[in-house]
């Protein structure tokens, strides 16, 4: 991990955040919404702005991606784009495949938290927060993708368990996704309070709202989570019975309406 440090880029992304960065009309707020489009760049970005050489700007406690374009301008973000490998680019095609497929399914999530956040102050906490507690996920799945095949075969069909993949994870790692994802995100000096979002709660969701901040956003990326899971792995004539399930079950924690939960995730 010390020696590749960086996650492969989808080349989409970084097309449209080269077009974006060289234009003299866009803003700070649509260059960082397309950055978060990418996971690759947002963990590139987000590592690059908590390194001593940001130490005056505050490293360590820069969690927002608007704040860390604000920091390094537009010109730092073309150089940062240019110096990312491509997903397309990658030899080995099928863990390329694998690894697109994680990349979507964490950004379905984000989305998901970002709607369901709407009247929130801290939207873009939400969004990142969501994405972060996929990082053991995704550094599993570049690092070592025969030990992600094992994890899934392990959970496979109950994919949306936590508890049952962090078991399969720790059997095959020896550790679980979110001690891996927690341990290398403090190694790369993230702020405290991102490193708390990414830790998903695994028990039962508190049946009235769950405190505010730090535990709201961990239970909305939770929420988010297991929606892109159900999303993804369900029939679609299971989906409307498991997505009204799961509003019943997060509605009440995050304070939504089941109608809104689910017209969230529509």
């Amino acid at each position: 991990m010390r020696h590749k440090r960086d996650f492969p880029a989808l080349s989409q992304s970084i097309v449209r955040v080269q077009r974006l960065a060289t234009s003299d009309t866009e803003t700070v707020a649509s260059l960082s919404a397309e950055v978060m489009k990418d996971v690759a760049l947002t963990n590139k970005l987000l590592r690059m702005v908590n390194t001593v050489h940001f130490t005056q700007a505050g490293a360590g406690q820069i969690g927002t991606v608007s704040r860390a374009v604000s920091l390094v301008g537009f010109a730092g973000i073309r150089s940062m784009a240019l110096s990312v490998v491509l997903l397309e680019h990658m030899h080995d095609k099928r863990q390329a495949a694998q690894m697109r497929e994680e990349f979507l399914r964490s950004l379905m999530a984000d989305t998901l938290a970002l709607e369901m956040s709407a009247g929130m102050r801290e939207v873009e906490e939400a969004f990142i927060g969501a994405m972060f507690q996929n990082l053991g996920r995704m550094l599993t799945e570049y690092y070592f993708p025969e030990e992600a095949q094992q994890i899934r075969e392990l959970v496979a069909g109950d994919d949306a368990d936590v508890a049952r993949r962090e078991a399969a994870a720790a059997k095959v790692l020896g550790m679980g996704f979110q001690a891996l994802g927690q341990g290398v995100a403090r190694s790369w000096g993230l702020p405290d309070g991102l490193v708390q979002a990414m830790r998903m709660p695994h028990d039962a969701a508190p049946p009235r709202g769950a405190a505010q901040g730090g535990d709201y956003v961990r239970w909305l990326g939770r929420a988010a989570n297991d929606v892109a899971e159900a999303m993804l792995g369900s029939e679609p004539e299971q989906l409307a019975h498991r997505m009204g399930r799961l509003a019943q079950t997060y509605g009440p924690t995050l304070g939504i309406k089941p109608k809104d939960f689910i017209g969230a995730a529509a």
